[in-house]
């Protein structure tokens, strides 16, 4: 029996120490950055990712998640919303994305009691950028330049929060609203804003189909005058052709007879200069002499 409350008294002081060095450590995740809490007032030093030594039962250590996160949140069309341009309410729905600025995990422990009292000076933040920014547009104005919008209301929104210990990652405006009955006139608008647009198309092209009709009409003409170019030229190649031919027998004909009248020339000279090769130096009367009585004279 003895043994046994021996067993259970150590048991029991093994569980007290274990308890005690449990409680003279913490980890802070790699995610996390931690702050020692001392019998309710935070440190200055902020803890990085790792094993922390505290004193137990007075100290503690608050530990703050750097991983963004999701807030999304609706402005309704009523009271909530904000004044357009065209002095309509405008209801908006909003997600943004924010986390813990690591440099001032101090202000967040020091200046808000609990993790969720953060959301109340975000939410009243872009509700202010929102009501600026939707004031500077009309409700057509508003559907044709949402990224623009968006896009100002984040950079508002980023300046309104500076004091603030986080950091914006991202933001999203979902959805716009506003009154039934305008976005029922909005509606009508748009569709006859479409019949207008359809019917300046469809003008648009009965003007290109016209235009072009035109210009195949002007391609057939100039496709005819240049095919009646062609067989003029085609004409006037082949006048020209048979007048180079008529010429170039002509030019033949006078070639062969210069040549026939050359060859001529030829034989004469030949001739002659035969007959002069044979010639005995006497000449050849041009007459026949005769006497008063009608005979030949002799002439030696």
């Amino acid at each position: 029996m003895e043994k046994y409350i021996k067993y259970g008294i150590i048991s029991f002081v093994a569980i007290i120490v274990l308890s005690i060095g449990l409680g003279c450590c913490s980890v802070v995740d790699a995610t996390e950055r931690g702050i020692v809490v001392t019998m309710g007032k935070p440190g200055t030093e902020i803890l990085q990712p790792g094993l922390h030594f505290k004193a137990p039962f007075v100290q503690s250590i608050e530990t703050y998640d750097l991983t963004p996160v999701e807030y999304e949140k609706s402005f309704s069309v009523g009271q909530d919303g904000a004044i357009s341009k065209d002095l309509q309410t405008v209801g908006v729905t909003f997600t943004l994305y924010w986390k813990y600025d690591e440099t001032k995990i101090y202000d967040v422990i020091r200046n808000y009691k609990t993790k969720d009292s953060i959301y109340q000076p975000i939410s009243t933040a872009v509700k202010a950028a929102l009501k600026n920014e939707i004031g500077k547009y009309s409700i057509e104005e508003i559907i044709a330049n949402q990224n623009i919008i968006t896009e100002n209301v984040r950079k508002q929104f980023s300046s309104e929060i500076e004091y603030l210990p986080i950091v914006l990652t991202d933001f999203k405006i979902g959805n716009y609203d506003w009154d039934d009955q305008y976005d029922k006139m909005i509606r009508e608008t748009m569709n006859r804003k479409q019949q207008v647009e359809q019917m300046k198309q469809e003008v648009a092209l009965s003007e290109q189909a016209a235009q072009k009709q035109v210009k195949e009409a002007e391609a057939r003409r100039q496709a005819a005058e240049l095919d009646a170019q062609a067989a003029i030229a085609k004409a006037k190649g082949e006048a020209e052709a048979k007048r180079l031919e008529g010429e170039g027998i002509a030019a033949y004909n006078r070639s062969v007879a210069q040549n026939q009248a050359l060859e001529i020339k030829l034989k004469e000279l030949e001739i002659q200069k035969i007959h002069e090769e044979k010639w005995n130096g006497e000449l050849v009367p041009t007459y026949i002499p005769l006497t008063a009585a009608g005979g030949i004279v002799n002439l030696k």
